[in-house]
């Protein structure tokens, strides 16, 4: 099971809602917040400090034993303070697909009981030229 959150604007819904439709085709279930789901997917955004609070905070309900994977333009700009929060993967703006498949490969590993480490995929934004 797994769960998403999106904070921001319309595009990070759009976003958000195509990772769920990824998940879901791949055959995972979609849960809600009574249930402990193997991974939360986080689509930050980072317009105001009151966005950038709201996104240190987002992980903090769940299963503890989940993946937690953030992406979005918070996580873009702010890899650091994302990091340091012991997310299980960081993601920027770009590459929503490899970021799906990097929490999936979490997900197995983790209860494979093996240990992957934090993984990071993020880009130079303003050299991206491709679109997803």
């Amino acid at each position: 099971k797994f769960q998403c959150y999106t904070l921001g604007c319309k595009v990070n819904q759009y976003e958000t809602q195509a990772m769920e439709q990824q998940l879901l085709a791949l055959g995972h279930v979609s849960g809600t917040d009574a249930d402990d789901c193997d991974a939360y997917l986080i689509n930050t955004c980072t317009v105001t400090a009151v966005a950038d609070r709201k996104n240190r905070t987002a992980g903090a309900a769940g299963n503890p034993d989940a993946v937690i994977g953030v992406c979005g333009c918070y996580a873009q700009v702010s890899a650091g303070e994302v990091e340091a929060l012991g997310v299980d993967v960081v993601s920027g703006s770009g590459g929503r697909e490899a970021f799906v498949q990097l929490v999936l490969d979490a997900v197995r590993q983790k209860k494979a009981g093996q240990n992957a480490g934090q993984q990071v995929l993020l880009d130079d934004a303003m050299r991206r030229r491709a679109f997803e």
